[in-house]
């Protein structure tokens, strides 16, 4: 009898595995992400100037905790990015006036969630290029980038993973993540999506044997144990809130 259970335990577990496996590979989005710091005395300009060129992207402005200035997020291969280079990964601060001391330009994949809706679809579809309902609700985002230790980066998308489950669990919003394939030594970050800081902060009104359940359920030993197994996975991490330049 604990034979046949234990197979049907395993076979259930890797119908499980392969369905989730299969989801993940439908629902990944390509994206670009270009990165800039304008020289001292500039931004102003370089902002004025991004705004002039109509970009049709996410823009975000740094807010606090990382050293660029200026994010640019787009589909990976739209005509924006053609247009500014014949090459997909070329920097976009080779076609900026401002001067520019600081650029960064790489390729991510990420899983489909919040982050589609604020990406406008290609001109060359014909569709109408509108941000969805979303964009008008959320005014801050949480940007985290993990440099992943040696052989650690598929365990550290995994503990992201893991860390959403928890975080949906507790009534609060997971993050997109994205695994960064080429263009930056940065191996995976997400983008967290908030109305304002206050939301940010916001702690749900649980008690903690909630929290603990949660953590154990998504896989962690206990609450405490979400960051210190984060921190077996990250030789360096980096995290900053931004807000959108319309």
């Amino acid at each position: 009898m604990r034979q046949v259970l234990t197979g049907f335990l395993v076979a259930t577990l890797l119908a499980i595995t392969t369905v989730v496996a299969a989801d993940d590979r439908r629902q990944k989005d390509a994206i670009r992400v270009s990165l800039l710091r304008a020289t001292p005395g500039h931004l102003e300009d370089l902002i004025n100037e991004i705004k002039a060129q109509n970009v049709d992207q996410l823009v975000l402005r740094h807010s606090q905790g990382d050293h660029w200035d200026i994010m640019i997020v787009g589909r990976y291969g739209d005509t924006w990015q053609r247009r500014v280079s014949g090459n997909e990964l070329a920097n976009y601060s080779k076609s900026l006036r401002t001067p520019v001391d600081f650029d960064m330009t790489f390729k991510a994949t990420c899983g489909r969630s919040k982050l589609a809706a604020f990406l406008p679809r290609d001109r060359r579809s014909g569709s109408q290029n509108q941000f969805a309902i979303e964009t008008d609700r959320t005014n801050l985002f949480h940007i985290e980038m993990f440099h992943a230790a040696g052989g650690k980066q598929k365990a550290l998308m995994e503990q992201r993973r893991m860390e959403n489950n928890y975080l949906k669990s507790t009534g609060r919003r997971g993050n997109t993540i994205c695994q960064v394939e080429s263009g930056s030594d940065v191996d995976v970050f997400t983008i967290g999506f908030y109305r304002d800081l206050a939301h940010f902060a916001e702690e749900p009104d649980l008690p903690e044997e909630a929290f603990e359940r949660a953590a154990r359920a998504a896989g962690f030993k206990n609450r405490a144990d979400i960051s210190f197994y984060l921190r077996e996975l990250i030789v360096g991490h980096q995290d900053t809130l931004a807000t959108k330049i319309e």
